[in-house]
């Protein structure tokens, strides 16, 4: 991170804090370089899980997205239990036009009511357009972050910091 940066920072946010983007090991490990510079310096360990900008619930579901393989499993969970969705088909191929191609065309993804989109990579020109042929709808969906269990509550912490800029002024 840069020691400069850590000391102009009044909180600092480590994303995909999981297995296997992340050991436990590794976050601790960059948290204690953190402390060795600031050890005030708040630091929360997060993960990333789409939030879909508009109901799925009860639909059958594409997710397309730019997340690995390894973590396929665990977002396709996420969407059914927080989002009631049925989730035919979760593809991390968003960055990758050619790899996408087959997975829009692909039998599972024939089988949506939905395509669910990360905005970003190939989501307009490859996703969207091709849920638009067949006249599916498109739901965005951005990352949410979500501090791990344990974590100090990520919200409170930001509105401490805006209720101080507003308060404090931000510095010419």
């Amino acid at each position: 991170l840069g020691a400069y940066r850590l000391l102009l920072s009044d909180l600092v946010v480590l994303t995909m804090c999981e297995e296997p983007l992340a050991t436990t090991a590794q976050v601790d490990a960059v948290r204690a370089a953190v402390a060795d510079v600031d050890p005030e310096l708040p630091v929360i360990a997060t993960v990333l899980r789409p939030r879909p900008v508009e109901p799925i619930a009860d639909r059958r579901v594409a997710f397309f997205s730019t997340a690995p393989p390894a973590i396929h499993e665990r977002l396709r969970d996420h969407l059914e239990e927080e989002h009631g969705a049925e989730i035919v088909l979760v593809s991390g191929s968003l960055a990758n036009r050619d790899a996408l191609h087959p997975d829009v065309d692909s039998p599972a993804a024939a089988e949506a009511d939905v395509f669910l989109v990360e905005i970003k990579a190939a989501a307009v020109d490859v996703a969207a357009e091709a849920a638009a042929a067949r006249g599916l709808p498109v739901v965005f969906a951005d990352n949410e972050v979500c501090p791990l269990a344990g974590e100090q509550d990520l919200d409170e912490l930001v509105r401490a910091l805006a209720d101080a800029v507003l308060v404090e002024g931000v510095p010419a």
